[in-house]
């Protein structure tokens, strides 16, 4: 009799699993098992776990960390071939030269009129990413000056009240060569390619779109980790999304067990670019609610 009882209470807890009651949620190695089986297929706009998942080339990502800064560090050669380098407001052309205002008589004006040679450090504070742009730095062309002057005061409004009086001249820097510093390793990027880059389309909502899933969806953020991946997830961060995919900050392990054993940095490809904030946010709240789905059954043999 006991024994037929506890094989009828087992077939119930299936059934519920299977409708969507109590036991719908398995937790432990039971779900972490369902959710590996099926994370290629459950995931529709996400790329499959098993593939490799698109990143941004270098040379995109040397024109987004340019594109959003404000300044950098303009390095210039004094009298003697010592180096001088000072803070610079600056905006990048069209091919991604930077332009910028520098005041007559300083001591930048007057290192690169002796010495044109010069280099911008632009730092991405948030990736700890770096691009380095060295080339001859000349008075700005006057067919360019109309566009650089609307673009340069657009990002610098403030500038407005230190033109007015004069006094300031603008200069841009002709790329000759461009460095990537990555934590992973630097690369020289080729000038041409660099040129004609696009930038990254989410680049100026990444730090929105970051803060609003670490707040207050961040328990959905580990359950899709889980579906995902396959793997028990004791807490995950989203730490960086671009157009093609985001990368999220895992700690390993059950979450009653603390913040797990071991922290992986892993990579989640979009199955297309998402080029807008929206499409952006309507992936996470589409795929936070695929990880709350039960695996699909398969099929019954016949």
């Amino acid at each position: 009799m006991r024994t037929a009882l506890v094989v009828a209470a087992a077939c119930m807890m299936a059934v519920q699993a299977y409708a969507g009651g109590p036991a719908a949620r398995p937790t432990g190695a039971a779900r972490v098992l369902a959710s590996a089986t099926s994370s290629a297929t459950r995931f529709t706009d996400l790329l499959s776990a098993s593939q490799a998942a698109p990143r941004l080339t270098a040379v995109q990502r040397a024109r987004t960390i340019g594109a959003g800064a404000l300044n950098g560090v303009l390095s210039t050669l004094q009298e003697g071939g010592l180096p001088f380098a000072a803070p610079v407001d600056f905006v990048l052309n069209q091919r991604g030269e930077p332009v910028f205002l520098l005041k007559d008589g300083s001591i930048l004006h007057a290192n690169i009129a002796a010495t044109p040679l010069s280099s911008l450090l632009i730092v991405d504070g948030t990736s700890g990413q770096a691009v380095s742009l060295a080339g001859e730095v000349g008075p700005l062309p006057e067919q360019e000056f109309a566009q650089s002057h609307v673009d340069f005061l657009n990002v610098h409004p403030v500038a407005r009240e230190c033109i007015a009086p004069g006094g300031l001249s603008f200069f841009k820097l002709a790329v000759q060569k461009c460095y990537l510093h990555a934590p992973d390793g630097g690369v020289w990027l080729p000038v041409a390619e660099y040129a004609s880059a696009t930038i990254d389309a989410l680049a100026p909502f990444a730090h929105h779109i970051i803060s609003s899933v670490n707040g207050p969806r961040r328990a959905e953020l580990c359950r899709f980790c889980e579906a995902y991946f396959g793997r028990s997830v004791a807490s995950a961060e989203l730490v960086g999304i671009d157009e093609l995919g985001f990368d999220v900050a895992l700690a390993l392990g059950a979450a009653g067990e603390g913040k797990g054993g071991s922290l992986e940095r892993r990579r989640v490809g979009f199955s297309g670019p998402r080029k807008t904030e929206q499409e952006a946010r309507s992936l996470f709240v589409k795929t936070f609610f695929q990880a709350w789905e039960p695996p699909a059954q398969p099929p019954s043999a016949s």
